[in-house]
């Protein structure tokens, strides 16, 4: 089974649509933006934004792109994401990144959903 993955990040509207048969669907910029990053994307990766970037940067480790130009867009910066940071992973060696967070990443998460900032990448080290 192989797939390509988009994610951006920002407003979105949901809702569903159909008199005779329902359907459930979302629309929005965002929606869009996500979509040229996944048909901008590699099989088998995680394509991500600069948008998206800069709220993960501390938790994964990623693969800047470059600025590659988008249909109906203009050039957008993207990124690989590589996996969970090994400071961050049950499954790393310390030198590779993982895929199964530990609980110093289930505190940082925590941390971010309550709202509080990451500031210094030092939080997670």
């Amino acid at each position: 089974f192989e797939l390509r993955v988009g994610i951006h990040n920002g407003p979105a509207m949901a809702g569903s649509i159909g008199k005779h048969k329902f359907a459930y669907d979302v629309w929005g910029d965002a929606v869009n933006v996500a979509s040229r990053m996944e048909s901008n994307g590699v099989t088998g990766r995680v394509n991500i934004s600069r948008d998206t970037y800069e709220v993960v940067k501390y938790f994964f480790e990623c693969e800047a792109r470059g600025k590659i130009e988008l249909k109906n867009r203009g050039e957008m910066e993207m990124y690989f994401v590589n996996g969970i940071r090994p400071a961050l992973a049950k499954d790393s060696d310390g030198t590779r990144p993982g895929h199964v967070p530990n609980s110093k990443f289930q505190e940082l998460y925590a941390r971010v959903q309550a709202g509080r900032k990451l500031r210094f990448r030092s939080e997670i080290e």
